[in-house]
């Protein structure tokens, strides 16, 4: 086998590795605040209700459209999580094939696969890369219309463009940001006008067809959802987010600078490679062929506008960038490829170790985090919930953590929408009270994100069965609660076994009563602290907090720490 065979051979069994190691974090992963919020979307999705109407949305996609049917077929069931993310990692795979055909256009197919499979181990890919998000759609949409724009057709073809124009209106109805694409647009119809000398009006042409190609999506998807339902839901959400964006609702001060300093401590031979490659396309670009530079340009202006124009960047976000900028590494890798033949035997060497032990290092980092078992307790959660409570008893956490159960209107937030509540557009203690939630699910934005007066208010009413877990109750530490928000069954216990007062009536310790929603009066007349709370199986909240050990968070934050 010949020394290109050989590497091929190495480079597709590292890929074989890799995407074993996809699929472990397929199965092993934690939930992200962004997963549960598309798996909460999508179900009351499936059940018929309407976004904006029977429930908030702070951001609309078309991919909750698109599951939605798969979630009516399958029904309320945790295992969506695991579909939905093998769907996502089709979409990775179709990624890192159109990255392949792609750099083959600048560089050797050998370090086009090498490039590919460099993209894959590096931190954001496989830490954010499978959260339920519409990133890697829009990222495909993107490649895709770059790939068009490479085919051997006329540059103005008529076929071209209108693809082009369905592709970025699919693009823009999975996020309204995708519609940066349309820079490097701008890009190619000035290389047809300037270098192609295409007249004026074959580029007057091609625009109509590229409005028509928009049309031809945006028409049926109306017509097929109903126009009224895509004003409140798609447009009135869109244009919300977008005003709230520029009104500058959350602080940003340092977050991509925050981002981009984790990113590169975590990938840091991948950007350096990436500089590398820029400094050397800057020296070669009067070498390359006019093919070869603009696609360079186009996939770089995507990755800058995609930085520039998102005024709130994420870890999230990187999973868009890093396959964006994988041209730089590709040249770098091809310029030590090219330079290896010539170099000292000392060289070689040096090079050899350096990239083994990189390797070890970081595919160690990768098998570590893709075989850790993080998402147990969040099905232990779930299972609890399903066993515990009704169909039609709510359950709030500031984000849809109670997932196949109803809560409030605002059923969450994000930051950039968590000044309308601070400012008073809604009463989120009035919508608790109206909907009663039998369980609340503290995380970090829940109770932090409350005001005072609400955070006081979920504290006199809810008391916590298990750690970060509360249900209705009222207890005698501290006086706290007064007033029952839910009728249903209690239990009263008492910290030294003593019976306890309630409304004049002594009750032992354990006993199980039918209270009715309102004012109580706990007394503690025998010493120790009694407790009023919602009845739920002991059996099943010891089950529960013995699934959590480690007091794991329920909600997690998407970002680039495997800890």
């Amino acid at each position: 086998m010949n020394k290109t065979g050989l590497t091929q051979g190495l480079e597709l069994s590292a890929l074989g590795v890799i995407i074993i190691l996809y699929l472990s974090i397929l199965f092993n992963s934690a939930m992200v605040n962004d997963d549960y919020m598309a798996l909460y979307t999508i179900w009351r999705m499936s059940i018929g209700h309407v976004a904006g109407i029977d429930f908030n949305v702070d951001s609309y996609t078309l991919l909750f459209d698109l599951l939605a049917p798969i979630a009516s077929l399958i029904g309320p069931r945790f295992e969506l999580i695991f579909l939905f993310r093998a769907i996502i990692l089709l979409m990775l795979s179709l990624i890192s094939w159109q990255l392949f055909y792609l750099l083959q256009i600048i560089v050797s197919k050998n370090i086009s696969l090498l490039a590919v499979v460099f993209l894959l181990i590096c931190t954001p890919m496989y830490l954010r890369g499978l959260d339920l998000r519409p990133d890697l759609f829009i990222l495909a949409l993107w490649l895709q219309i770059i790939i068009i724009f490479n085919t051997k057709d006329a540059i103005l073809s008529p076929t071209k463009i209108l693809c082009v124009g369905a592709l970025i209106g699919i693009g823009f109805l999975f996020k309204f940001k995708s519609i940066i694409i349309v820079l490097p647009l701008a890009l190619f119809f000035m290389q047809a006008m300037i270098i192609e000398r295409r007249a004026l009006t074959l580029v007057m042409a091609a625009l109509a067809y590229l409005f028509l190609g928009m049309a031809l999506v945006f028409i049926p998807y109306a017509w097929m959802l109903g126009f009224d339902s895509v004003l409140l839901g798609y447009v009135a959400v869109t244009a919300k987010l977008m005003a709230s964006s520029m009104d500058g609702e959350i602080s940003v001060a340092g977050l991509k600078f925050a981002v981009f300093k984790q990113a590169f401590n975590q990938d840091a031979l991948f950007w350096i490679f990436a500089l590398t490659g820029a400094g050397l396309f800057l020296v070669r670009t009067s070498k390359l062929s006019m093919k070869k530079r603009f696609s360079v340009y186009y996939l770089l202006i995507l990755g800058l506008a995609s930085v520039l124009f998102n005024p709130h960047y994420y870890a999230y976000n990187l999973t868009s960038l890093y396959p964006l900028v994988l041209v730089l590494v590709a040249l770098t890798l091809q310029e030590l490829f090219e330079i290896s033949p010539h170099a000292t035997r000392s060289f070689v060497v040096l090079s050899i170790v350096f990239s083994a032990v990189f390797l070890s290092a970081t595919l160690g980092k990768f098998y570590g985090y893709a075989v850790s078992e993080r998402l147990s307790h969040q099905a232990a959660l779930n299972e609890f919930i399903m066993e515990n409570t009704e169909a039609e008893q709510a359950v709030f956490a500031y984000e849809g953590i109670g997932l196949f159960r109803p809560s409030t209107f605002h059923w969450r937030t994000s930051k950039i929408k968590l000044a309308q509540y601070l400012q008073g557009d809604y009463d989120l203690w009035q919508e608790i009270k109206d909907v009663k939630p039998v369980l609340i699910i503290v995380n970090y934005r829940l109770p932090h994100w409350l005001l005072a007066r609400d955070k006081q208010a979920l504290f006199d009413h809810y008391l916590a069965i298990s750690p970060q877990v509360m249900a209705p109750g009222v207890s005698t530490l501290h006086k706290r609660g007064t007033h029952l928000i839910l009728s249903g069954v209690y239990r009263i216990s008492n910290t030294w076994g003593k019976p306890c007062k309630l409304d004049g009536l002594w009750i032992e310790d354990g006993t199980m009563l039918t209270q009715q929603a309102g004012k109580v009066k706990l007394e503690a007349t025998e010493g120790g602290v009694c407790t009023l709370s919602w009845a739920f199986s002991k059996r099943s909240v010891h089950r529960l907090t013995m699934s959590n050990p480690s007091e794991y968070p329920y909600l997690l934050k998407p970002s680039l720490s495997v800890d």
